[in-house]
């Protein structure tokens, strides 16, 4: 299962850090619903506005959550990507990549030399 980069972004003005972070938490709270950023890697971003249920009880699956069919920020829209957009599997990242192939070719030279 891989994790995901989730962040809020909030312009707040506040005396310091600590109020600035409660009057986010107040807002988030209060609110009906919360517009997210999601991130698997750098070619995998998404924005998603979560609906706070009625009742206020958060829901009992992920799969209750409603994702819309665009979300609007500024000026432009940012449309949601279809369901075959979203990476499966394992991301290969290039870090990743890059160290499969030396630990492969250190294999290789020493396999040279011991033969």
């Amino acid at each position: 299962m891989p994790f995901y980069l989730v962040t809020q972004t909030s312009l707040i003005e506040a005396d310091d850090e600590e109020s600035a972070a409660m009057a986010v938490l107040e807002k988030i709270s209060s609110s009906a619903t919360v517009a997210f950023t999601v991130k698997l890697d750098d070619n995998h971003v998404s924005h998603t506005v979560v609906s706070r249920p009625p009742d206020g009880r958060l829901p009992a699956k992920l799969d209750d959550i409603k994702e819309p069919a665009e979300v609007k920020a500024g000026s432009g829209s940012l449309a949601q990507p279809s369901q075959s957009q979203r990476p499966t599997g394992f991301p290969l990242s290039a870090k990743l990549v890059a160290i499969v192939l030396a630990c492969v070719s250190v294999g290789l030279v020493s396999g040279l030399m011991l033969a």
